[in-house]
């Protein structure tokens, strides 16, 4: 921008304008580095983790998959720990996991004290110890993986799950990633305001489940925010849902899966 102007007569950036006619607009190449970068950023705002907004739901949802297993249960891609105290809640032995050091450091440290948690390790020092899990649960971690992590994501899975275990995998359903997307000016791309990068239906979340050495038993859609019925927030959303032309899909899939 030229000095004195005002934002109405700002130099125009020959690459926008191009992208503004044509409507298309450069993603932003989510790396490894970048990853962690805008993670690293989130973990600033942990009001506004899911597992922490819904933690509960989601265990209370599940429970009779996780309970009917032998009570050792693995929390895969754990983030900022906050649905071990509501797996131990259930009676469970709990470990968590993730990729990321910083996350198993803060896992730990939120959750000492917990009775029934066991503690939290990296992906790579848990399959190193070939230590098996009767259920391993992975909260909304899928729509995060482009193709480079997909096959190593279910490999460990596969690692890590008990002989008769059960892994259970939940992500957005039929997300539209188009409405979530935030422009950057300085970069000049545009990106999914939480790093989603796919989508799924039940169809596709099975497709891919079989593709890298599970089994589907079961895969259902369910709405982990919902409310208690008389919540008036849940009202409203009940009488939108029953208007003629907007009802409302369940924004969550589940997928029961076992070993191949």
């Amino acid at each position: 921008m030229r000095e004195g102007l005002g934002l109405s007569e700002m130099e125009p950036n020959p690459e926008v304008r191009r992208t503004e006619t044509t409507g298309v607009y450069r993603q932003l190449p989510w790396d490894d580095e970048t990853v962690t970068r805008f993670w690293r950023w989130q973990s600033r705002f942990p009001e506004e983790y899911f597992t922490n907004l819904f933690g509960d739901r989601i265990a209370r949802t599940l429970a009779p998959w996780i309970r009917s297993g032998n009570g050792s249960v693995l929390d895969y891609g754990c983030g900022l720990g906050f649905l071990p105290r509501h797996l131990a809640a259930l009676g469970c032995r709990v470990w968590a996991t993730d990729f990321s050091k910083e996350a198993v450091a803060l896992t730990n440290s939120r959750n000492a004290g917990v009775a029934g948690f066991e503690g939290a390790d990296t992906v790579a020092e848990i399959c190193s110890r070939g230590q098996h899990f009767s259920r391993i649960v992975s909260i909304e971690v899928i729509e995060h993986l482009d193709d480079r992590h997909v096959a190593s994501f279910f490999g460990a899975i596969c690692d890590m799950l008990a002989p008769e275990g059960m892994a259970i995998i939940t992500t957005p359903n039929e997300e539209h990633l188009e409405k979530s997307q935030i422009y950057c000016p300085c970069c000049d791309h545009v990106f999914h305001r939480y790093q989603h990068v796919r989508s799924f239906s039940a169809a596709t979340l099975d497709e891919m489940v079989r593709a890298h050495g599970l089994v589907p038993i079961q895969t259902f859609t369910t709405d982990f925010s919902r409310r208690s019925r008389w919540h008036p927030k849940q009202i409203v959303r009940d009488l939108i849902s029953i208007r003629p032309g907007l009802s409302r899909r369940p924004p969550h899939l589940v997928c029961i899966a076992r070993r191949a």
